[in-house]
């Protein structure tokens, strides 16, 4: 009897037309979802993988093989997901200990509706520029000054519009930042030359931003002022009564700082912020340990009979996160999906066909990594596709690499604005306040990619390599510095 042999089907290449038709629909699946129906990202992320796999599948790639990949996209998320737990034990510790109570209260009492808004701007600025952790920012400052915002009777969108203009800000810029290192390794430039190169742009807009939440913050000054007469001063006497507000209750934070400046793994600075914030309640607020660490896993639930305290203190806890892990899953496994069938890759290669100026090189750049920042919800993938795209045309046009990290680098920024994606889910997890409340108010992310885009129009800060650099090989970074120019 013959053994009868059956051969594998040959994969088939994705084709333009049916990489856009596929990219479509996973784009009307995912606005629908969200923005029409107003459902949380979960179900639309998940239904969104369908055509992509379907697709695949009709390419000859086994079901096993779309998963394999999928599978590894989720892998490479697993210390974020791990990152974003930590983050949320540490707000419930550090309300328990009165750490943030104690901020909001001084916070409170020295500012004014003016001055919140371009405050918090340039502290979580600081902050993350120096940690390079926009996330950590955002847990801790963040959750700070949404207390300082309500007690004065700021609008909430706006404090969230702040804090996520100086946090991401500092993720774009930041030398230490995962992103503008991630950058500057995929367009093959050496260390820091990227981040410099995005000082042209995003120095500008954090300056312009700061400008508009300082006139924004005149504005209102008088009518939160106002509206937050009535219940500023319960308010803080809700706080004294129910804390004891010693600066002791900031040993959490100092203890955070010096492990950060001794570069300590992220993971173990959570986790020594959140424990100390456990100490703190326990020996400062009188609370048992076993509830001090049930706010580590469940969040602290604030029961001053103070509407606006209980309001502001309500938030945190492991368990809170796990919506955005599951988030962060669906969308890693998409990204998955769409690296596997290679539909990208085949879409960048016919844009990058076409562009042949340096300015519409950056422009498009630029719009690419929006686009992928939406569509895959990934912002490590929202730079590799362009940076792979776009690497060659940028040496055919003897201009530095170092211009490509600044448009790719600007994932940093579109990354809390997808209301799908990890970082805008982990935002209005944290904060309370949904991504297309505080999108109007995320200046910096609108600003800076316009100033890049001008900057490439009337050729400024547009570095030139040199006939020499242009025949090195550009697969080794210590060739490429030969020829550079710093800018």
């Amino acid at each position: 009897m013959k053994e009868v042999k059956t051969e594998a089907k040959k994969e088939k290449k994705a084709t333009f037309g049916m990489a856009l038709l596929v990219m479509g629909c996973t784009v009307a699946i995912l606005l629908t979802g969200v923005l029409v129906l107003k459902q949380d990202p979960h179900i639309p992320l998940l239904t969104a993988t369908i055509p992509i796999s379907l697709y695949g599948l009709y390419l000859n790639i086994s079901w096993n093989e779309l998963m394999d990949s999928a599978y590894k996209s989720i892998t490479e998320c697993m210390e974020a997901a791990i990152l974003v737990l930590t983050i949320g034990m540490v707000v419930g510790a550090w309300i328990a200990s009165g750490t943030v109570p104690f901020i909001v209260y001084w916070g409170v009492k020295v500012l004014s509706p003016v001055t919140v808004l371009p405050l918090t701007l340039v502290l979580t600025a600081t902050m993350s520029t120096l940690t390079g952790s926009s996330w950590t920012t955002v847990g801790t400052l963040g959750v700070a000054f949404m207390g300082i915002g309500a007690a004065l009777g700021i609008n909430p969108a706006m404090v969230v519009g702040a804090v996520v203009c100086g946090a991401f800000w500092g993720n774009a810029q930041s030398p230490l930042a995962d992103v503008p290192v991630f950058s500057e390794a995929v367009a093959n430039v050496k260390l820091y030359k990227g981040t410099k190169a995005s000082m042209a742009a995003n120095v500008p807009a954090l300056i312009i931003t700061f400008v508009i939440f300082l006139v924004v913050g005149l504005q209102s000054g008088t009518k939160g002022s106002l509206g937050a007469l009535d219940t500023l001063e319960p308010f803080l006497n809700g706080l004294q009564a129910n804390y004891n507000l010693t600066p002791i209750v900031m040993v959490p934070v100092i203890v955070m700082v010096i492990m950060m400046v001794l570069k300590c793994p992220a993971i173990p600075i959570r986790f020594a912020a959140a424990f100390t914030g456990v100490a703190c309640a326990v020996f400062l607020q009188h609370e048992t340990l076993a509830d001090s660490i049930g706010y580590m896993l469940n969040g602290f639930v604030s029961n001053t009979g103070i509407a606006d305290v209980d309001n502001v203190l309500t938030r945190g806890g492991l368990m809170g996160m796990t919506g955005t892990i599951v988030i962060m899953i669906f969308s890693m496994w998409m990204a998955g999906l769409i690296h596997r069938t290679g539909i990208m890759e085949v879409i960048l290669e016919k844009v990058a066909d076409v562009i042949r100026r340096p300015s519409i090189l950056v422009g498009t750049t630029t719009i690419t990594t929006l686009v992928f920042s939406y569509v895959a919800a990934d912002p490590f993938l929202a730079v590799t596709l362009p940076a792979k795209a776009y690497g060659k045309i940028y040496d055919e046009l003897k201009l530095d690499r170092s211009i490509m990290c600044r448009s790719i680098s600007m994932a940093a920024y579109f990354a809390p604005m997808v209301p799908w994606g990890s970082g805008g889910i982990f935002v209005a997890a944290t904060l309370g306040v949904p991504v297309m409340k505080y999108l109007p108010y995320y200046y910096v992310a609108f600003l800076a990619p316009i100033i890049a885009i001008v900057l490439a129009m009337v050729g400024v800060a547009m570095p030139k390599t040199d006939e020499t650099s242009m025949k090195e090989d550009k697969e080794t970074v210590k060739e490429e510095e030969k020829g550079e120019v710093l800018c």
